[in-house]
């Protein structure tokens, strides 16, 4: 996240296509956020929460779905299949 701003012209100097230069800018916009983020706690604490809770509410759901298919499980097992895949 250091090194990655000062490329910035030099990927955006790469081509003109206009797709690259759209996914370009969401890419450095997404980091210039993350870092505005990590500047201010608050903000911080208030988006983990935010996830926390939704992740509790995908768990509940996985716990009620599975149960009402007939494959009742404890609400670990249920919290553990809605963990993001990209978490494991």
């Amino acid at each position: 996240m250091i090194a990655v701003p000062r490329l910035e012209s030099w990927l955006a100097g790469l081509t003109t296509w206009p797709l690259y230069q759209k996914a370009l800018r969401f890419g450095f916009d997404l980091l210039r956020s993350v870092r505005a983020l990590g500047r201010q706690p608050a903000a911080l604490l208030v988006v983990a929460a935010q996830s926390i809770y939704i992740w509790l509410c995908d768990g509940f759901l996985a716990y009620l779905l599975l149960g009402g298919l007939g494959y009742p499980v404890s609400p670990p097992v249920a919290a553990f299949t809605a963990w993001p895949p990209t978490w494991r």
